[in-house]
């Protein structure tokens, strides 16, 4: 009877027993995300109206090398039988010259988080959508498994101004963990609540086309000056 257990059966058996394993770990992990997010409640006061069609040009200067980048949105189409076209519930925005794109639904994500949306599409966050007067918003990257932040975030408003012909908000951006401090500072349009500009240590963003109308003015500031 021991006979049986030949090499060639226990190689099958320890096969069976790692694919086993294999199919256990994807099975029970297919949902399990290794970060979640933590954040203050937003009041969003406006939604995300960019429609498809509409095109976003970008000016920008990454240590004295300059250039343009381009977001151009669409509509993802997820049916089309009968002669009837279902479109997707979200409006796709791709970067230009590349296939990297992402679907941003009216409440300004594209994910769970409002803190950002997916890497590259700096043109544009959810937090945006809640921007007022004396706005203060802070959130936390935090590890799935030891609940330890892995990155603190925080958005202080600044002041009111006109930006580029546009009412704009200046913000504060900075955020701190695995890539070290971050600061930023964002001036973004209070109808559209799209970045007109971005500013950080070393780079520069500036919007120098959009479906709204731009305008090369001085800056005024309505907010009170701050005392010396």
């Amino acid at each position: 009877m021991f006979k049986l257990y030949t090499p060639r059966t226990v190689v099958i058996s320890i096969g069976l027993v790692i694919a086993l394993f294999i199919f256990s770990f994807f099975f029970f992990t297919a949902n399990f995300k290794p970060v979640y997010y933590k954040e203050q409640i937003l009041h969003k006061n406006k939604i995300f109206t960019p429609k498809p069609g509409d095109v976003l040009i970008y000016e920008y200067n990454i240590l004295n090398e300059s250039g343009n980048i381009s977001f151009l949105f669409w509509r993802k189409v997820i049916e089309n039988r009968n002669f009837t076209v279902i479109y997707a519930n979200c409006t796709t925005v791709t970067i230009a010259g590349s296939n990297i794109s992402t679907c941003i639904n009216a409440n300004g994500t594209d994910e769970e988080s409002n803190q950002s949306l997916n890497s590259g599409f700096f043109f544009f966050a959810p937090w945006m959508l809640a921007l007022s007067d004396n706005f203060n918003w802070k959130s936390q990257v935090v590890n799935s498994i030891s609940h330890e932040p892995l990155e603190n975030f925080s958005v202080l408003y600044i002041k009111k101004t006109i930006f580029l012909g546009r009412d704009a908000y200046v913000a504060k951006v900075e955020s701190n963990g695995i890539f070290g401090n971050i600061e930023k500072k964002i001036w973004i349009d209070v109808q559209n609540r799209i970045v007109l500009k971005e500013e950080g240590k070393n780079y520069t963003f500036k919007l120098i086309r959009a479906w709204f109308p731009l305008s090369e003015i001085n800056q005024t500031v309505f907010s009170q000056p701050q005392l010396e």
